[in-house]
């Protein structure tokens, strides 16, 4: 496939840019893009292009891409519709290998529009050249520093790549990561697909060496063997997992008028998708879980689960759960058992899930991680209820029957407590090789930040999920992943 990642190269990882409509106007688009462009720390060269102005941002502006004394890789065009396709041909002359435009008003605004696109593509096509769009919000490629988007710039990105109908999914994605370090490594834009598709992109994502998970957000596809036989080329190398919108009739009209997608039929667009090997998220939430999941944790061998809780409720969630995502609550060994009773309160049940019963004591939960990850019926625990510490000190905090002194004595072992646990299941799974998900109720409270949990487990690049549910949907998605890799 050494072809395929060269013809995507100047899009990655191009050695200069050039911009139609490169501004120093904030109110524009032109703007925001170049703007991050430049602000990424692009490594190459970069040519704003504006008629009016002889630079834009401090940088030597130039009136056309003819004009610009070297090659150009990449061109991003942002300027009003009626003169893309004067540019594009620009960009054929001067030997542009790929271009991304941004402007919009085409397909999605009715069949003149579609006839505009179809001349775009014909001029890529005879240039050779990659076209992204148009009506795209832009791409990124943080190992390439290359920010031309609306999103904005993120950190040294991660190993996910994102091909989106939708740019402010992949948004949405890059805020969340930011958060919880599970940052995106390529983020694609394709806006009405011209020429290049989302299919197009997630074969390249296959078979990029930089890349270890994709994944999608699909409106609609115009050519569904083409794109089933896409995601099946990548899923036999790495896990792919897809979010379809337009499911309703009121979706597929929304997005008819987004990016004059075609949705088609949500069932059998799922079959097709779960035969080829793709993981499918519900909702924008379980898109971002499972990716994250699939960049952090080993595959389990199986479905089979053990479940730890700190409180009966969140175990039979768990376990509720479970059983309609196809996973197997098993029975615990009677040596497993027999080594829970030694640590665990008499009033703790006797099964899986593990209910701790309020007996939580140090050392507790990592000794019942233990026997559990080491049963031989186990390929995966969900440990709920994790990170209290925060919780538990700011309650602490204004109350009249703590001095400081003593709120500072009790909040230190509690971080201690709780570093201590998070390294272990880290450990753990580093060593078993198998997933361990955690969950907290601190997630989405107002200590988040504060938690010892969290911060130990997103410098690692995991992700603390603030539900059972969640924890389950994802051990789901890895189980499901891991069964299609083994059925060859």
């Amino acid at each position: 496939m050494a072809d395929l990642i060269e013809k995507f190269r100047p899009l990655f990882y191009p050695r200069s840019v050039a911009m139609f409509g490169a501004t120093s106007d904030v109110r524009k688009w032109g703007f925001a893009l170049f703007h991050n462009l430049v602000k990424g720390g692009f490594p190459g060269n970069i040519y704003p292009l504006n008629i009016k102005k002889d630079e834009v941002l401090g940088i030597k502006a130039y009136k056309s891409i003819a004009e610009i004394p070297a090659a150009v890789d990449l061109a991003v065009i942002t300027i009003p519709p009626e003169g893309v396709p004067d540019a594009l041909t620009q960009c054929a002359r001067k030997s542009v290998k790929s271009v991304v435009v941004n402007t919009a008003g085409f397909g999605e605004t009715g069949e003149k529009g579609k006839a505009i696109e179809k001349e775009m593509a014909e001029i890529a096509g005879a240039a050779g050249m990659v076209l992204i769009g148009p009506n795209s919000q832009g791409i990124m490629s943080a190992p390439g520093k290359l920010f031309p988007q609306m999103m904005g710039v993120q950190p040294p990105g991660g190993r996910i790549s994102m091909v989106s109908q939708s740019g402010n999914i992949g948004g949405t994605l890059m805020g969340w990561g930011r958060k919880c370090n599970t940052l995106l490594g390529k983020f694609v834009s394709a806006g009405n697909e011209a020429q290049t598709s989302c299919a197009d992109l997630i074969r390249y994502f296959g078979h990029d060496p930089d890349t270890s998970v994709a994944c999608g957000y699909i409106e609609g596809v115009r050519d569904g063997a083409s794109f089933i036989s896409a995601v099946r080329e990548t899923a036999r190398n790495k896990p792919i997992v897809i979010l379809k919108g337009g499911r309703t009739a009121a979706g597929r009209g929304a997005a008819r008028s987004h990016t004059g997608a075609m949705a088609g039929e949500a069932g059998l667009f799922d079959a097709a998708c779960r035969q080829a090997g793709a993981i499918l998220a519900n909702s924008l939430e379980e898109l971002f879980d499972l990716v994250a999941a699939f960049a952090s944790l080993p595959l389990p061998r199986g479905n089979r689960v053990g479940i730890i809780t700190q409180g009966g409720g969140w175990g039979v969630l768990a376990a509720d759960a479970a059983h309609v995502s196809g996973l197997e609550i098993v029975k615990l060994p009677d040596d497993a058992t027999a080594r829970l009773d030694q640590i665990l309160p008499e009033r703790w049940s006797r099964r899986n899930p593990v209910d701790l019963a309020a007996g939580g004591g140090r050392g507790v939960l990592e000794k019942c991680l233990e026997i559990l990850i080491s049963c031989e019926n186990i390929d995966a625990v969900a440990m709920l209820g994790m990170g209290p510490a925060a919780i538990l000190k700011a309650n602490m905090q204004g109350s009249p029957f703590y001095t400081q002194e003593r709120i500072e004595d009790l909040s230190s072992r509690a971080d201690s407590i709780e570093e201590d646990i998070t390294r272990f299941t880290i450990e753990s799974m580093k060593r078993s090789g198998k997933p361990i998900v955690c969950s907290s109720d601190v997630i989405g409270s107002p200590y988040e930040s504060e938690s010892p949990a969290v911060r130990t487990m997103r410098e690692q690049g995991l992700v603390m999920y603030s539900s059972p549910e969640r924890c389950v949907r994802v051990l789901a998605g890895l189980a499901a992943y891991s069964k299609y890799l083994n059925s060859f």
